[in-house]
C-alpha cells in the first residue's frame, strides 16, 4: 500500500515510485526485450529526437510481466 506522502506525490506529479515492487530479474528481461526490439528495428539513421515503438501485436511476455506478474497494479 502507498503511504500518504506517496499518494500526495502521485497527486502532484502524476506518478509514484514504488521501490522493490518489480523484481530485478523481470526488469532485466524487459530491458533485454527492449534492446532486442531496437536491434531488430532501429530508428532511421537520420532520425533525431524521441522515437517510440508502437506494439501492434500482443505485448511481449517480458513487458507484460512487469505489471501482471508483480503487485504493481495493486
Amino acid at each position: 500500500m502507498l503511504d500518504w506522502q506517496q499518494k500526495q506525490g502521485f497527486a502532484e506529479d502524476g506518478y509514484v515510485v514504488a521501490p522493490q515492487v518489480v523484481p530485478n530479474d523481470l526488469i532485466v528481461a524487459a530491458r533485454r526485450e527492449i534492446q532486442n526490439r531496437i536491434g531488430q528495428d532501429p530508428p532511421a539513421t537520420e532520425h533525431r529526437g524521441p522515437h517510440a515503438y508502437f506494439l501492434t501485436s500482443t505485448l511481449p511476455e517480458p513487458l507484460r510481466a512487469l505489471l501482471l506478474s508483480t503487485p504493481a497494479i495493486d
